[in-house]
């Protein structure tokens, strides 16, 4: 729990991101990125990092349309926090049937950097009403600025976002891990 570089930290979710889509490219989602599942060799403060994805107990095969079949009664496991908003509903029993996707791992991948970047683990209440608030899309300065985070994470996400690829579009999360890494 050390305090590390913008630069390490985002080293670090650039592997993550080269290494999920592999995952995905082999028609498999993980379904439980968490900083746990990440194992790092090397040194935080010169950037000699190499990263790999571990843990796939709660990977899922692909369908031929992208979607895993229906969670239904089987157990997923993920962690709080880290969780998609879709997992959370399957695990609640509120839509057993429904089929996850590449997406999911990506929602995992943002409360990853989020985490990184903070050092603040964020409640699922405090994400869903967050969500819930700005209309479950928006990234603007002042929803980042309401959960409270350091002023240099604000500027941080804020040229991120900026950067982002056109792949988000409609109103959607971003359902590839393709073009985010760069």
């Amino acid at each position: 729990e050390e305090n590390h570089t913008a630069a390490a930290i985002f080293s670090v979710i650039r592997q993550v991101l080269l290494a999920l889509r592999e995952v995905h490219g082999g028609k498999y989602v993980h379904l439980d990125i968490q900083a746990g599942n990440i194992f790092v060799t090397g040194d935080w403060r010169d950037q000699s990092l190499t990263c790999f994805l571990i843990d796939f107990g709660s990977a899922r095969r692909l369908l031929e349309d992208g979607r895993c079949a229906p969670v239904g009664s089987g157990p997923i496991f993920s962690s709080l926090g880290y969780r998609a908003p879709e997992i959370a509903r399957i695990l609640s029993g509120e839509n057993k049937e429904f089929r996850l996707g590449k997406e999911a791992d990506l929602y995992s991948v943002g409360y990853l950097l989020l985490y990184l970047l903070t050092g603040t683990r964020y409640s699922d209440e405090l994400l869903a009403r967050f969500r819930n608030k700005y209309d479950k899309n928006y990234l603007t300065r002042k929803n980042i600025q309401e959960l409270n985070v350091p002023a240099y994470v604000e500027e941080l996400i804020q040229q991120v976002a900026v950067n982002l690829p056109l792949t988000y579009q409609n109103r959607q999360r971003f359902l590839e891990a393709s073009g985010l890494e760069e």
